[in-house]
């Protein structure tokens, strides 16, 4: 009778032993690491100190500084995908932001500077008007390009806004 058992002691050799413990130390290695930036990343995302605290605007004349604020306070305290942070100094969207106040405010210019780590620097070309527009008893003011700039409100005679149909 052979013993097979005798064989296989013999087949295996000290470094087939050793692999195991190299692999196994990889993937715990790997594992710590992989929880190490993801504690990092987390704390990066939602810790208060990197976290967007104070809102500059500059360049304002005839819009509101507090509504230009409002708006931007507005968006960056929404969520972005449900739960993460707008606000976050990292995950700012300054296109988004830029994009947003520009069309609101219809304003010609809006750049959006970070001041590492918890600044905003919005800085706001306005238009500039040049004419004054009645149109359908409406009077508006427009710029060089010919897009309102403001409306400054109905011509004096005109049914003021009310539908004859609505009394």
């Amino acid at each position: 009778e052979r013993d097979f058992a005798f064989q296989r002691e013999e087949a295996s050799s000290p470094k087939e032993e050793r692999m195991p413990s190299k692999h196994r130390r990889n993937i715990i290695l790997s594992t710590l690491a992989v929880i190490l930036l993801g504690t990092a990343g987390g704390l990066m995302i939602f810790h208060p100190a990197f976290g967007i605290q104070v809102i500059t605007i500059e360049g304002l004349n005839r819009t509101n500084y507090a509504d230009v604020q409002k708006t931007a306070e507005l968006l960056m305290s929404s969520p972005r995908w449900g739960f993460v942070p707008r606000r976050n100094y990292f995950l700012l969207d300054s296109e988004e932001l830029s994009q947003v106040i520009k069309n609101r405010f219809s304003l010609e210019k809006v750049t959006v500077e970070r001041t590492f780590p918890h600044a905003l620097v919005i800085s706001v070309t306005e238009r500039e008007p040049i004419l004054v527009v009645a149109e359908h008893n409406q009077v508006s003011v427009v710029d060089q390009n010919g897009e309102i700039v403001e409306k400054i409100g109905r011509l004096p005679g005109s049914d003021g806004g009310i539908d004859a149909s609505s009394t």
